[in-house]
């Protein structure tokens, strides 16, 4: 009798410990496949051939549910990187932003890296997150923020409508095939 129970415990463990390594890999393949659309959707509205680069960066570095101002930060970056750069770390503008995010030099060396450092994505991204975030807890107005990231005035304007234009194109594609 004892030991049809034993038998009748291990083989209800084995089955618990089947079910659950098998909604675990269920859970896995859920998560890749997600993960795939998203960036097969980024990769859409991003140019260019270091795409896949920006892309798995912001995606490692960034939270899925990481927000400044109910903002979704992931699709703000790449928003931003398509605006700003065409999504070209070398990229060098007329007043000598670098990178993918168009980082000044300053505001690298603010936060500990030299400005040659812009040309790395992952750097650049780093700075480029931490600007957001600190221009964000200075306004109550999250797309403010992505308007002073470029600095003030006609041009910050027009900037700030170009990335609501490609952060609204992204979010709706993402949220029909996502």
């Amino acid at each position: 009798m004892i030991r049809k129970l034993i038998i009748f415990l291990v083989a209800v463990f084995i089955n618990l410990v089947w079910f659950s390594v098998i909604q675990n890999i269920e859970l896995k393949i859920e998560y890749n496949v997600k993960h795939e659309k998203i960036k097969q959707c980024f990769s859409k509205h991003l140019p260019g051939k270091y795409k896949e680069d920006i892309i798995s960066n912001v995606i490692d570095l960034v939270k899925e549910d990481e927000a400044i101002h109910n903002i979704n930060l992931r699709v703000l970056l790449i928003a931003m990187a398509k605006v700003e750069s065409s999504g070209n770390p070398m990229a060098v503008s007329e007043r000598g932003a670098i990178g993918v995010w168009q980082v000044m030099g300053r505001e690298a060396s603010s936060r500990g890296y030299h400005p040659a450092h812009m040309y790395f994505i992952g750097a650049n991204l780093v700075v480029a997150r931490d600007i957001l975030y600190y221009k964000s807890s200075r306004v109550d107005v999250g797309w403010r923020a992505v308007r002073y990231y470029c600095g003030t005035g006609v041009d910050a304007r027009a900037y700030e409508k170009k990335v609501q234009q490609v952060y609204q194109a992204i979010s709706d594609d993402l949220r029909r095939d996502v």
